[in-house]
């Protein structure tokens, strides 16, 4: 079943700094009589209606303070991440069924019609984003701590270092594969990487998960729980890539378009949209999924600032 939630966000009372007149529109012009203020690591307001200087390479802005952005130095060891590299190539994104089959197969509009892509190569990561990686992240102050609440969150379970980080935003996702050096995959990129270019359903082929495959709620494999990553080895995408379908879903860079993908674009690169909102797509289904969940045409939306017991990371670059 589709979870899409919505938010509805009420901007008021918006400050806009003066700009000198006729000059430049990022040349802000202080109060009179006014002090600027800017200490070290802050990037707000400097107390006279402009704002402080940008942050220094390697940090960004979050709450008015210069924080790690990307690791290396201060902002901590960068992690060891196996990388999967992907060839270009052109594939049908979507699902393709004969109009008998077509309620049936595809299940609901959004993965319709059937289009092609052409994807340039990129490299993914081979897991899931796991507990214990994302924790590193954390202590440099470049990522948030994810959701702990309830027992199936994995960020703050010693025991569960080795399954992956669930209950994150897609902020945090960004984030996280920011800190990497990497970045989150479209939704054209994460499609090609679950099925190459034969049209299989799941990134095994074209039958349903079982408990060798996929660790999803069909059979009852997943226990409502999440699992070690890389320990369904049956399951692995035509290029070797594990997890992409079960254990937790996947953030991706793209904005919704729960309509379908008229407009869609075919060039590999992530569909967003001006003034798209918070509404984002994860991928791949999480270890409560269905057969129409773990599909790799499969698509779900979500606010990006809410998070799920198994919704969770993995980055590309």
């Amino acid at each position: 079943m589709k979870r899409i939630a919505l938010l509805i966000a009420v901007l008021a009372g918006l400050f806009v700094p003066a700009c000198e007149e006729g000059g430049p529109s990022d040349e802000c012009v202080p109060e009179p009589m006014c002090t600027p203020e800017c200490p070290e690591g802050y990037c707000g307001d400097d107390g006279c209606g402009c704002p402080c200087p940008v942050c220094p390479t390697g940090l960004k802005c979050r709450d008015e303070a210069c924080v790690c952005a990307i690791c290396g130095g201060d902002c901590g060891e960068c992690p060891e991440i196996e990388w999967i590299s992907v060839e270009q190539g052109t594939f049908s994104m979507g699902c393709k069924a004969d109009a008998a089959n077509v309620d049936k197969i595809c299940g609901t509009p959004d993965v319709l019609p059937p289009h092609d892509v052409s994807v340039p190569a990129f490299e993914i990561a081979r897991f899931e984003t796991t507990a214990a990686l994302y924790a590193q992240c954390v202590a440099t102050g470049a990522c948030l701590a994810s959701n702990t609440l309830g027992s199936s969150a994995t960020g703050n379970n010693p025991n569960l270092r080795d399954h992956p980080i669930n209950h994150v935003k897609w902020f945090d996702a960004e984030a996280f594969c920011m800190w990497i050096g990497g970045r989150l995959g479209s939704e054209a990129e994460w499609e090609y990487a679950a099925r190459g270019t034969d049209g299989r359903y799941y990134p095994w082929g074209f039958a349903g998960p079982t408990c060798r495959t996929a660790w999803t709620g069909v059979d009852g494999c997943s226990i409502n729980m999440t699992h070690p990553v890389g320990t369904m080895p049956g399951g692995k995408s035509p290029w070797g890539v594990d997890d992409m379908a079960g254990n937790v879903a996947e953030w991706v860079a793209d904005h919704c378009h729960t309509e379908g993908y008229q407009g869609a674009p075919a060039d590999g690169s992530a569909w967003t949209k001006e003034g798209g909102g918070l509404c984002r797509v994860f991928r791949g289904g999480g270890f409560g999924a269905g057969l129409e969940e773990a599909r790799s045409f499969n698509r779900e939306f979500m606010s990006g600032d809410l998070t799920f017991k198994d919704v969770g990371i993995r980055c590309f670059r």
